[in-house]
């Protein structure tokens, strides 16, 4: 575990990203404009990270890490699937500035395959395809769940979350039974 002063370092430099991120491309951000921000020393930063991309990379990857803990209950029925839902809407939510910059912008094209791939995304989506389909058919209606689902989530952060976690999670849930 990371001491207090660490942990503090590192959510200003994730702050500092995000505000610089909102207004420029990550590939037109600098480390000294990056540290300015943060109101630390570039040396500081070094002890960290290489560069911004890598405090970008570990950004996603804590939080997909937070999504995936959730999932960590198995999907076993509809009322598990929707209180995982909204467990992590309120995630996103908690993170909304970073979740909303990596639903919109290209900053990880790969971004939401990297979300669906979770393991226990994954296995939500496919318990959900009755198992007689063909696998091409069932690679369809992944493909349409995934989209839909990823659709309704950054619509909702890009609304400022306006309409309840439960309402959201009862929403997508409904539409992968149906599918």
């Amino acid at each position: 575990m990371e001491n207090q002063r660490v942990y503090l370092t590192k959510k200003l430099l994730e702050n500092a990203l995000i505000s610089l991120l909102k207004q420029k491309s990550l590939y037109n951000i600098s480390i000294r404009e990056l540290c300015d921000v943060a109101s630390i020393n570039r040396s500081t930063f070094y002890k960290h990270f290489n560069s911004q991309f890598e405090l970008f990379n570990s950004m996603e990857d804590n939080l997909l890490k937070g999504i995936d803990s959730i999932l960590a209950t198995p999907q076993k029925n509809e009322q598990i699937l929707e209180k995982n839902l909204i467990r992590i809407l309120k995630y996103l939510k908690e993170n909304k500035e970073f979740s909303k910059l990596l639903l919109n912008n290209n900053f990880d094209a790969s971004f939401p395959q990297k979300l669906f791939s979770l393991k226990g995304i994954n296995d939500a989506i496919k318990s959900s395809i009755p198992n007689d389909q063909p696998d091409q058919v069932k690679q369809y209606v992944t493909s349409f769940l995934i989209s839909g689902c990823f659709a309704v989530i950054k619509s909702w952060l890009n609304e400022d979350c306006v309409v309840k976690e439960n309402v959201i999670a009862k929403l997508l849930v409904s539409i992968n039974i149906k599918a």
